[in-house]
This record gives structure tokens, C-alpha cells and sequence, in this order.
């Protein structure tokens, strides 16, 4: 365990085991961008982007906070010890061209 700058305790992950789950998750990654591609949605219109997310994220264990519009997500991913908080933000919509 490593402690963290607020002196608690926080379970630490080696650049090798973050390189080993990013090539494990890599070809699941590029059929989510190839999917959200070849289903673009116009800015407040992604219904089913939204969908897709939802699902995607829901099968990797995220719980989902309840926003409106319904064309967005707000995904929750508690930790096991307090610590910082993090966000990433993104946009999901498709521009016209």
C-alpha cells in the first residue's frame, strides 16, 4: 500500500499492470469508437449514444446519476480510501459536415 499526500492509505498500481489492463481493454476501446462513428447524433439529439454509453458503462460495473436532458451521462466510480476527485468531461455529439 502506498500513502497518499492526505496520509491515508491507497491501494498503488504499477505503470506495468496500467499498461497490461490498457492493452487488455484496447480492442474493446476501438469497437466503442468505431461504433459511436458509424452512429453519429447531432448535438442534443444522441439518444441512442447516450444508450450505448449507459450499457457500455453498466457492464463495466459504473453507476449513473440521473441528469437532464437525458442526452448525457454523469457516471459515479466510487474509490476504496477518500481521496482526491477526479472528472472527465466529453462530448458525445456529431457535427454536420
Amino acid at each position: 500500500m502506498k500513502k497518499s499526500s492526505s496520509g491515508n492509505s491507497a491501494a498503488a498500481i504499477s505503470p506495468a499492470e496500467t499498461l497490461s489492463l490498457a492493452r487488455a481493454s484496447f480492442q474493446k476501446q476501438v469497437n466503442w469508437r468505431r461504433h459511436l462513428h458509424q452512429h453519429p447524433e447531432l448535438s442534443n439529439e444522441e439518444f441512442d449514444t447516450t444508450d450505448f454509453l449507459r450499457k457500455e458503462g453498466s457492464k463495466l460495473g459504473l453507476s449513473f446519476l440521473p441528469v437532464n436532458p437525458r442526452t448525457g451521462l454523469l457516471g459515479e466510480i466510487e474509490g476504496k480510501y477518500p481521496g482526491p476527485t477526479i472528472a472527465i468531461r466529453t462530448d458525445i455529439d456529431a457535427l454536420p459536415v
